[in-house]
């Protein structure tokens, strides 16, 4: 079965701020997950909330998406500026 997890949460938001190490509770991040949300549900897709973790660390919320279509997941990982994206087949690279 084919599935994607993404997340808009920027850390280099967070770098310089009381939020850093904790990208994922700024606010700015916040709204970048609900447009990206947004975003997955207009493209006929119905996300499921993960919580982003990385090495023991919260990032912020991530989603679970099953049945995309792997250009759509990138599409959307390139939109919200991230490296990759997790796939069953291993990370899927936004960047060069």
């Amino acid at each position: 079965q084919k599935w994607a997890i993404l997340t808009a949460t920027k850390e280099t938001l967070a770098e310089n701020t009381e939020f850093k190490g904790k990208a994922g509770l700024l606010p700015e991040n916040l709204e970048r997950n609900e447009q990206l949300k947004n975003d997955i549900v207009n493209m006929g897709y119905t996300p499921i909330e993960v919580k982003g973790v990385y090495q023991n660390v919260y990032k912020g919320d991530s989603y679970l998406v099953y049945d995309i279509k792997l250009r759509d997941a990138f599409v959307l990982g390139a939109k919200y500026v991230q490296q990759s994206i997790l796939i069953p087949e291993g990370l899927l690279y936004t960047e060069g």
